[in-house]
């Protein structure tokens, strides 16, 4: 569903301009989800943008921080990254009376999930994440989370345990298959409780991450890595959960798949990764 007329005029204008004279504006459904975000990808004489939604209690203080970090790591070599240059002030767009919004330049490419070269591709993501971590190691601000990573995922997973969640009928509406996942969370939940109490060093090093490291997150064209979008779920975190998270949905329990992206990551960062602490966040966020 798009927004209402009056909600976007007030975007054309401030992305186009308000005496534009060129062509019809087009609004295409870009994504959707769980986030209760939403985005479209806004175009007008051959200029595209994605536009973003905020869900309605989103922190506007929390937006600013995250295009103000992509705006660092975009200046300091990272093109790649769906994010405008830091002299744009249309994004972000934090107003009470038209909502939370914010705007990026739409760029092109397959995500990495639908690539058909997909070896190719995800030697460019694993790359192209290494970077954006070590690009983002210093950038300053950003809530620090209460607790370290592994800390924090078992007191979640306890939680989950010890009172399972209630989703609302409005969501499994929505979403079904849910009904079955959120059934099983309980006993995924003391699997995984059995198995992160092993010994595992917790990584300390806590930086602005992705937060969302999916493969479809990675775009490639012309053998390159062409964007990485979607920062709804940024935060300061592992980098490591980004890793976990990207290794996990690519090897799918294959353990030595995930090692291999593991040392992919390894050769693109310099460093050396603790791979149970990789294994025991892929564990927890599964």
């Amino acid at each position: 569903m798009l927004p209402d007329e009056t909600i976007r005029r007030a975007i054309e204008d401030r992305l186009f301009g308000g005496a534009r004279t060129g062509g019809p504006v087009d609004w295409a459904p870009a994504s959707g989800g769980l986030s209760r975000a939403a985005v479209w990808r806004v175009t007008s004489d051959g200029e595209s943008y994605a536009v973003r939604r905020w869900w309605a209690g989103i922190d506007p203080r929390h937006v600013a921080w995250v295009a103000k970090t992509l705006g660092v790591a975009k200046i300091s070599g990272l093109p790649f990254l769906a994010a405008p240059s830091r002299d744009d002030d249309r994004w972000p767009w934090v107003d009470a009376h038209h909502g939370r919004w914010e705007v990026a330049p739409w760029l092109p490419g397959t995500p990495l999930s639908a690539c058909r070269d997909l070896e190719d591709g995800l030697c460019l993501a694993v790359v192209g994440l290494a970077k954006f971590h070590c690009v983002l190691r210093t950038a300053p601000g950003g809530a620090a989370p209460a607790r370290l990573p592994i800390t924090d995922r078992r007191q979640k997973l306890a939680d989950v345990r010890a009172a399972p969640l209630r989703v609302s009928h409005d969501t499994l509406d929505a979403w079904p298959t849910l009904q079955r996942i959120v059934g099983g969370l309980p006993e995924a939940s003391a699997a995984a409780l059995e198995a992160l109490a092993a010994p595992t060093d917790d990584p300390g090093d806590v930086q602005p991450i992705h937060g969302d490291a999916r493969p479809e997150h990675f775009l490639i064209e012309d053998h390159r890595l062409s964007g990485l979008i979607d920062f709804a779920a940024m935060r300061r975190d592992s980098p490591l959960a980004d890793l976990a998270r990207f290794a996990g949905e690519v090897a799918l329990g294959q353990s030595s798949r995930l090692d291999g992206v593991v040392t992919l990551y390894e050769a693109a960062s310099g460093r050396t990764i603790d791979r149970a602490a990789v294994a025991a966040l892929d564990l927890a966020g599964a």
